[in-house]
């Protein structure tokens, strides 16, 4: 008797459970005006310059996330043109943040950030975190996104750079070119020996 009561039991457990946990594996969504956002469609692609632009669509409203270089690390939007973030609306209506807030919304452009966790160079794939507000170009309508996630979205255009060019690379280049223009200012004299007299 016991041992059929413990069959039974197990066999409820086994087969009786309607609670079942599906992950998304790969997957695009976020929280868009605090209800969640989910992409059926995803790729990035990769242009020729090496700029990165990985996309959810779920085939009503898009998503782009656009960063100048396929490489890991933290992008801050809204403070810098060729990073990114676009959301386009059932009317085709698109936000960017790289508009402005009207004066009477806002004095300070709003920032976010797109967050490159992982490239995996292997599979192509890319994994990480977004969260961004999007002016559209009247700057008066918004669309927020936050607690964004893209894991594993696969490059379907364009390919890896050879040599990648990173952020620290322009950095280092900008400083360079400084230091270098430095030396043309008119406030340097410089001392030639063959006009000094003895």
């Amino acid at each position: 008797m016991k041992k059929t009561l413990l069959l039974s039991l197990l066999c409820l457990l086994a087969f009786g459970c309607g609670d079942e946990i599906q992950f998304n594996t790969p997957a695009f969504q976020g929280d868009r005006e605090n209800k969640l956002w989910r992409a059926k469609d995803f790729y990035a692609s990769i242009e020729t310059n090496g700029f990165l632009t990985i996309v959810g669509t779920n085939n009503i409203e898009t998503v782009e996330l656009k960063v100048p270089s396929a490489t890991e690390g933290t992008y801050i939007v809204g403070d810098v043109n060729t990073i990114e973030a676009v959301y386009r609306d059932a009317f085709n209506t698109r936000f960017s943040t790289n508009n402005r807030p009207d004066e009477s919304v806002s004095v300070y452009p709003e920032l976010g950030e797109i967050i490159i966790d992982e490239i995996d160079l292997v599979n192509a794939t890319f994994t990480g975190t977004y969260r961004f507000l999007a002016f559209d170009e009247s700057g008066l309508n918004s669309i927020g996104y936050t607690n964004g996630i893209f894991y594993k979205v696969p490059l379907e255009f364009g390919a890896f750079p050879a040599d990648l060019i990173t952020c620290d690379d322009v950095q280092a280049d900008v400083q360079a070119r400084i230091a270098y223009e430095a030396t043309f200012t008119p406030e340097l004299y410089f001392i030639n020996p063959i006009y000094i007299s003895k």
